[in-house]
């Protein structure tokens, strides 16, 4: 899988950056992966434990619905000519969070990470249902809920437990 540059500094080993592969699909959805690359001492400071960080994302304008797309579009301030573009429309969506992470690393060497999410993005595009089905935070929303901007989903789930209990009510769900 060809990844292109999406965003970022054109130096993007020392302030980070973006790249997006071609458009999949899986028969429901479709779908762009995007690496997400972070220098960890440019972002956090020297005392960050790894110099870089590097992500293997998942994003769906379809599975994020015309209003949450809308909003990202007007968050990120995507010019209104170019608010049709599936690129464009990765990018506000990423940039605002609605995407779920199949696979993430922090190292020192930004080399061997790249490739090693290259890797990971021809394992993953087969079995992208049981990476999604992954919890992606502590109350259980999974990666499917995430693509499409809930990450609260996991409230709603069993197991139930005081700790969701709490959340609901301080989510105003209870």
């Amino acid at each position: 899988m060809i990844f292109r540059f999406l965003c970022g500094d054109g130096d993007w080993r020392s302030h980070g950056g973006k790249w997006i592969s071609p458009r999949q699909s899986n028969g429901e959805m479709g779908y762009w992966l995007v690496i997400d690359f972070t220098n960890m001492r440019d972002a956090c400071g020297p005392e960050a434990h790894a110099s870089y960080h590097v992500s293997l994302d998942i994003v769906s304008p379809t599975s994020a619905g015309a209003d949450k797309l809308r909003q990202a579009i007007r968050d990120v301030g995507v010019p209104e000519d170019q608010a049709d573009n599936p690129i464009c429309q990765v990018e506000a969506l990423h940039t605002n969070g609605l995407y779920a992470v199949l696979w993430s690393r922090g190292g020192n060497n930004a080399r061997s990470m790249m490739a090693e999410a290259r890797h990971w993005a021809q394992r993953v595009s087969s079995l992208l249902g049981f990476y999604l089905d992954r919890p992606q935070n502590k109350i259980g929303s999974t990666g499917w809920d995430l693509i499409k901007g809930d990450v609260m989903a996991g409230l709603d789930r069993e197991p139930d437990n005081p700790a969701k209990k709490l959340m609901r009510k301080m989510q105003g769900r209870a």
